[in-house]
C-alpha cells in the first residue's frame, strides 16, 4: 500500500489551486489504477494457486525454469515428454512467481517467467491462460513505459478472451487499454472504456471465472471516464462517473472490507470537484466522509491532505480562523513524519491566509518557505502558486517591477507543465499589476485571456475575480456597456455561490463581504448614468442579506433534524464550552487572579468554540431540511422594492461605503403616493479616511472628552448637511448605515447651530431598507398578538463572596454587581400593568429561566453585564445567574445561543455595555447581539454603542420607559421618540449633559 500512498501524493499536491493539471490527473489515474490492481492481484495470485503442489509438481516447475535458460527447443521437448504431468496447476504457479517478482525488485525477471508461462499455456493449448498471461504482460510492460508492446499484448488478450466467451475478463482488458490511451489518444481511450461498460452489463450474471470481481472493473472504467470528462472540462459529468465508481468500491468493501483507501480517495475527489463547481456544502460532506475512511486505513498522508483541503474550503469563504485551524492540523501531520511529502502545500496556503489578513510579514515568510520547500521537492505547481503570492505582496507594496518579474517566471513554469488553471491565475495576477500601472489595454487583454480559461474550466471564484478586474479596466476606458454585462455575470455567480457556503449565518456573511467589488462598481455606473432605482436595488443587494433570508423563511430560525448520535456529540461539544465558561468566570472573579491561568483557559475556550462551530457547519451541510436558500438565491437578484408602508413623517437615509467613495441615498415618502422621491449622491471620501474620522469621534465620546464638538460638526457636515433640505417637514430619520458608519452615533452629530441632531429629529436605525420593509410586511399582522408584557432581568448574582467584594460603576468590567440595574428593572416593572410581567433580580435572574420564559413576552429588558467579542461576535455575551446545581447552563448567554431562541418580542432592550457593537461586516452590517435577536424573531432592539455608566443608564432607561408608556396611552408607540425625549431630559441635567451618557443608546429595527 506504500506505493499507492506515494501515487496519491503525486496527484494530490495541489495547494490553493482548485484542481491539478490534466496531465497530473491522467498520470495519477493510470498509476493508481495499476497500483490498485497490483494490490488486488495478491488475492488473485492466491486464488490462482489455490491447490498446493506435490513434490513432483514442484520439481517440474523448477525444471521448466531451469531448462528455459537453455532455449525453447529443449523446453519444448521437456513439455512434450511430460505432457501428462503438466496442467494448469503448473501454469498457475509460474504466474504466481512472476507476479511476486513484478511487485518486488525484479520486474525484468517477471517478464521472463510470464513468457515461460505463456509458452507452457500454448503448448497445452489453454486459451484462457494464454489470454490471462497476455493481460498481465500488458500491465507489466505498461508500467515499464513500453507502451506499444503493452498494447500488442492487451490486444492479443482481448481477442483470446472474446473468441472463447470470457466476456467478464474483457472489462479489465478494456479498462487497461483505456488508461494506456488516456495520454495518447483520448478518442480511443473513451471507446475502450465504453466497450468495457458494454461487456460489464453482459457479464453481470456470468458463471464463468474472471480475473477480478466485476465491480472492480466497473470502478476502474468509471474512474477513467471521469478523467476524460475532466480533460473535456466537464466537471459535472466527472462527478457523476466518480459517484458510479464509488458505488462499485462500496460494494467491494462490503464483501472484502479492504477497499477503504479507494473509497477515501474517491470521496476526496468528489469533495474537490464539488468545491470547484461551487457546491461548498457537498464538498464539506465528502471531505469529512473521506476522512473517516482515511482514519480506518491509518492513511496519514491522505488525512493531512484532507485537512489541507478543508482549510482551502474555509479560506475561499474568508473564514480565516477555521482555515488556519485545519492548515495547522495538516502541518502537524506532515511534521510528525518526515517521509510524508506535501508540507510545502500547507505552507503556501498559510501564506494566502496571512496575505488576506494583511499580515505582510507572515505572508512573505510562508510564501518563501513554500517556494523553497517546493523547489527541493521539484513541485513546480507550488512554486508557481508561491510566486503568485509573492507577486501580490510586491504589487501591494508598489514594487511593480519585482511583481512582474516573479509572475513572468511563474507563467513560464505554468506553461511548462501545461497547467491551464495556473496559467489563468497568473494571467489574472499580471493583469492586476498592469491595472495598477494604469496600462489598461494590456490589463484588459490578459484579464480576457484569464476569464476565457476560467469559464471553460468552470472556475467560478476565479471567474468573479477576473470579471471584476476586467470591468474596472473597461470603466477606465469608458467601455461602460461591456463592463455592465461582465459585472452582471459576476454578480450572478456570487449570488448563486453564497447559498452554497458551508456554515451557518456568519459563515455565509464572511464569504459574501469580500465579494462586494462587482456590486460597488455597478452602483458607481448606475449613479453616473442617473439610473437611481437600479443603483438603490444594487445597494440593497449587499446589505443585511442574512437577516433578510432569515425573515423570508418561516420562523426565522435554523433547526437541525439531528440523529441521536449527532445530538449527543453536539451536546458534548457544547458542554465543553459551558464548563470552560464556568471555569473562566470563576478565575476572573477571584480576588487574586492568575493571569497565566486565565489566558490558558481562554485559549482552551477559543479552541472549544471553534470545534463546536465546525461541527455545526457539518450538521447544517448534512441536514436536508435547510434548503430554503436555493429559492431566495434565484429570486433575490431580481428583487423589486415595494416601498408601500414607509412613513411619510420619516426621512430614510442610507449609505454605501466603497474604497473610493461613499454614496448616500435619501428616500422621502409622500402620503398617498406609490412613487417616493429618491436621491443618490456621492460623498468624496475614501473608506480609510472615513474610518479614521469615525474612530476618533467614537473615542472622544466613549472617553467623555470635552473636545468632541469639532469632530461632531465635521461628520455632520460630511454626512447630514448635504441632505438638510430633505429634512424639512420630517419628524424622524431612519439611518441605514454601512460598513464603518455603524460606529457613528448619528444622534450626537452637531449642526452649525450647535444643536444635536437628536434635538431636532427622532433617530432610529435599520440593517437595510429591504430588511425594514420585510419586517413591516412580516410583523404587520402579528404586532398585537401578545399583550404588552415585560420580562426583565437585572443585576444577576455571581456568588456570595464576590457580591460583598465588588462595587462596580460600569456594566462590563470584572462582573461587578450592579445595584443601579436592580433599581432600574424594579422601576420599569411598575409601568407595566399586565400582571404577567416579571422582573427577576439577583439569583432569580437565571439563564435557564430566561431561555424558558422569553418566548412568552412582548418586551424583554436585560440590565446586566455585556462582554463584546468583536472578532467572534456570536460569542459576545450577557451575564446572567446560575444555580450551583445547574449542569446545563453556565450563566453566560452568548449571541450564538440567542440565534436558536424562538421570539416574538416587539422590543428587546439590552441595558449593558457595547451591545450595539460587534463585528462590522461589509454587506451584512453589524453582526452581534442585536443581529442575533433579529434572527431569533425580535422586531426591534435598543442597544448601547459603548461602555455605559450604570447610574446614568438606570436614569436614562427609566425615563425612556416613562415616555414610551405615556406615548402608548396616547396611541403612539415610537421608540425613537422615547429615546429622543430621554436624551433631552439627560441633557438638562448638568451631570449627564455629555453625549457619553445619552448618545450611546440606539434603537434598531421597527420604530413603531
Amino acid at each position: 500500500m506504500n506505493v499507492l500512498y506515494l501515487l496519491i501524493f503525486i496527484f494530490f499536491s495541489g495547494a490553493t489551486n482548485f484542481v491539478r493539471s490534466y496531465i497530473g490527473r491522467i498520470a495519477f489515474l493510470c498509476l493508481c489504477y495499476l497500483a490498485v490492481g497490483l494490490v488486488f492481484d495478491q488475492r488473485v495470485v492466491a486464488q490462482i494457486n489455490f491447490e498446493p503442489l506435490t513434490n513432483n509438481e514442484k520439481r517440474i516447475v523448477d525444471e521448466i525454469l531451469f531448462l528455459s535458460k537453455n532455449g525453447i527447443d529443449e523446453l519444448s521437448m521437456y513439455i512434450v515428454k511430460n505432457k501428462n504431468n503438466i496442467d494448469r496447476k503448473i501454469i498457475k504457479d509460474l504466474i504466481f512467481k512472476a507476479r511476486l517478482r513484478e511487485s518486488g525488485s525484479y520486474p525484468e525477471k517477471s517478464l521472463e517467467i510470464f513468457n515461460i508461462a505463456l509458452f507452457v499455456s500454448h503448448s497445452l493449448n489453454d486459451k484462457r491462460y494464454i489470454a490471462l498471461i497476455h493481460f498481465f504482460l500488458g500491465r507489466v510492460l505498461f508500467k515499464q513505459s513500453k507502451v506499444d508492446e503493452a498494447i500488442q499484448n492487451y490486444l492479443v488478450s482481448e481477442k483470446q478472451f472474446y473468441d472463447n466467451g470470457y466476456f467478464a475478463d474483457l472489462v479489465y482488458v478494456y479498462a487497461d487499454i483505456g488508461y494506456v490511451y488516456l495520454k495518447k489518444d483520448v478518442v480511443l481511450s473513451k471507446m475502450y472504456f465504453e466497450k468495457g461498460l458494454i461487456f460489464s452489463r453482459h457479464s453481470m450474471n456470468s458463471t464463468l471465472p474472471n480475473i477480478y470481481p466485476i465491480e472492480l472493473g466497473l470502478a476502474s472504467l468509471y474512474s477513467g471516464l471521469a478523467a476524460l470528462s475532466l480533460i473535456d472540462g466537464d466537471r459535472y459529468r466527472a462527478i457523476g462517473y466518480y459517484h458510479d465508481a464509488l458505488a462499485s468500491y462500496r460494494v467491494l468493501d462490503g464483501v472484502y472490507r479492504s477497499y477503504g483507501i479507494q473509497i477515501s480517495e474517491h470521496l476526496f475527489w468528489l469533495g474537490r470537484l464539488y468545491r470547484e463547481v461551487g457546491s461548498i456544502v457537498k464538498s464539506l460532506i465528502y471531505y469529512h466522509e473521506s476522512y473517516k475512511f482515511a482514519l480506518r486505513g491509518n492513511n496519514r498522508l491522505l488525512q493531512a491532505e484532507i485537512f489541507n483541503s478543508i482549510g482551502v474550503l474555509y479560506l475561499e469563504q474568508e473564514f480565516y480562523v477555521k482555515a488556519e485551524k485545519y492548515f495547522f492540523d495538516s502541518l502537524d501531520i506532515y511534521s510528525s513524519d518526515v517521509k510524508l511529502y506535501g508540507k510545502e502545500i500547507v505552507l503556501l496556503n498559510l501564506g494566502v491566509v496571512y496575505q488576506r489578513k494583511n499580515d505582510k510579514s507572515l505572508a512573505e515568510r510562508y510564501f518563501k518557505e513554500a517556494y523553497q520547500k517546493a523547489k527541493e521537492q521539484g513541485n513546480k505547481d507550488v512554486m508557481i502558486a508561491a510566486g503568485e503570492g509573492l507577486g501580490v505582496c510586491f504589487r501591494i507594496a508598489g514594487d511593480f517591477k519585482s511583481a512582474m518579474t516573479i509572475l513572468d517566471a511563474s507563467l513560464v513554469l505554468a506553461n511548462e507543465i501545461k497547467d491551464k488553471i495556473r496559467i489563468a491565475e497568473v494571467l489574472w495576477r499580471k493583469s492586476e499589476v498592469l491595472h495598477d500601472m494604469k496600462q489598461f489595454d494590456d490589463s484588459i487583454e490578459l484579464a480576457t485571456q484569464s476569464l476565457h480559461i476560467s469559464k471553460r474550466l468552470q472556475l467560478t471564484n476565479l471567474s468573479v475575480l477576473t470579471s471584476t478586474l476586467l470591468a474596472r479596466s473597461m470603466i477606465k476606458k469608458n467601455e461602460i456597456d461591456l463592463a455592465i454585462g461582465i459585472l452582471k455575470q459576476a454578480i450572478a455567480i456570487v449570488e448563486e455561490r453564497r447559498y452554497q457556503v458551508a456554515g451557518q449565518e456568519q459563515g455565509r456573511q464572511l464569504y459574501f463581504e469580500n465579494k462586494l467589488a462587482p456590486y460597488h462598481l455597478m452602483i458607481n455606473i448606475y449613479v453616473e448614468k442617473g439610473m437611481m432605482h437600479d443603483a438603490l436595488t444594487q445597494m440593497e443587494n449587499i446589505k443585511g442579506r442574512i437577516l433578510l433570508d432569515s425573515l423570508k423563511k418561516s420562523g426565522g430560525r435554523i433547526t437541525y433534524d439531528m440523529t441521536d448520535m449527532d445530538r449527543l456529540e453536539e451536546q458534548k461539544l457544547n458542554q465543553v464550552i459551558v464548563d470552560l465558561n464556568k471555569l473562566l468566570r470563576a478565575e476572573i472573579q477571584k480576588k487574586y487572579q492568575d493571569q497565566n491561568r486565565i489566558n490558558r483557559v481562554r485559549g482552551e475556550l477559543i479552541n472549544a468554540r471553534l470545534k463546536h462551530s465546525i461541527y455545526q457547519d457539518l450538521l447544517q451541510a448534512t441536514n436536508p431540511g435547510i434548503s430554503f436558500h436555493d429559492d431566495i438565491a434565484k429570486q433575490f437578484i431580481y428583487y423589486d422594492f415595494k416601498l408601500a408602508g414607509l412613513d411619510a413623517d420619516t426621512l430614510y437615509v442610507g449609505y454605501t461605503v466603497t474604497e473610493e467613495l461613499t454614496y448616500t441615498f435619501v428616500i422621502s415618502p409622500r402620503d398617498g403616493e406609490e412613487e417616493h422621491n429618491l436621491v443618490i449622491q456621492p460623498i468624496e471620501i475614501r473608506r480609510t479616511d472615513l474610518r479614521k474620522k469615525i474612530s476618533y469621534f467614537h473615542a472622544q465620546l466613549a472617553q467623555r472628552s470635552l473636545n468632541y464638538t469639532v469632530a461632531s460638526r465635521d461628520l455632520y457636515d460630511l454626512l447630514i448637511k448635504p441632505i438638510e433640505i430633505k429634512l424639512i417637514g420630517k419628524r424622524k430619520i431612519c439611518i441605514i448605515p454601512d460598513d464603518v458608519l455603524w460606529g457613528i452615533p448619528f444622534q450626537a452629530l452637531t449642526a452649525r447651530s450647535g444643536r444635536y441632531l437628536i434635538e431636532e429629529y427622532s433617530v432610529f436605525y435599520a440593517p437595510s431598507l429591504s430588511v425594514y420593509l420585510q419586517m413591516l410586511n412580516r410583523y404587520s399582522y402579528t404586532g398585537e398578538s401578545k399583550e404588552n408584557s415585560l420580562l426583565a432581568f437585572g443585576n444577576p448574582s455571581l456568588d456570595d463572596d464576590t457580591v460583598e467584594y465588588f462595587n462596580g460603576q460600569q456594566r462590563g468590567e470584572n462582573f461587578k454587581p450592579l445595584p443601579h440595574a436592580e433599581f432600574e428593572v424594579k422601576a420599569i416593572l411598575t409601568m407595566f400593568r399586565n400582571p404577567k410581567s416579571k422582573a427577576l433580580i439577583g439569583l432569580e435572574a437565571e439563564e435557564r429561566l430566561f431561555k424558558s420564559m422569553v418566548s412568552e413576552y412582548r418586551t424583554i429588558h436585560l440590565a446586566t453585564h455585556g462582554v463584546l467579542d468583536d472578532q467572534n461576535p456570536l460569542y459576545s455575551y450577557l451575564l446572567l445567574s446560575k444555580k450551583d446545581d445547574d449542569q446545563i447552563e453556565d450563566g453566560i448567554l452568548e449571541a450564538r445561543e440567542i440565534l436558536n431562541l424562538d421570539l416574538s418580542a416587539d422590543m428587546v432592550v439590552l441595558s449593558a455595555c457595547e451591545t450595539a457593537r460587534g463585528r462590522i461586516g461589509s454587506g451584512e452590517g453589524l453582526i452581534g447581539m442585536s443581529w442575533a435577536f433579529f434572527i431569533a424573531g425580535c422586531r426591534s432592539t435598543v442597544v448601547s454603542q459603548w461602555k455605559i455608566d450604570s447610574a446614568g443608564t438606570a436614569k436614562f432607561m427609566i425615563e425612556f420607559y416613562k415616555v414610551l408608556e405615556r406615548n402608548r396611552v396616547e396611541g403612539k408607540s415610537s421608540k425613537s421618540e422615547a429615546l429622543k425625549n430621554a436624551a433631552i431630559m439627560m441633557m438638562k441635567n448638568i451631570r449627564y449633559r455629555h453625549p457619553y451618557y445619552w448618545a450611546g443608546f440606539v434603537t434598531i429595527g421597527l420604530d413603531n
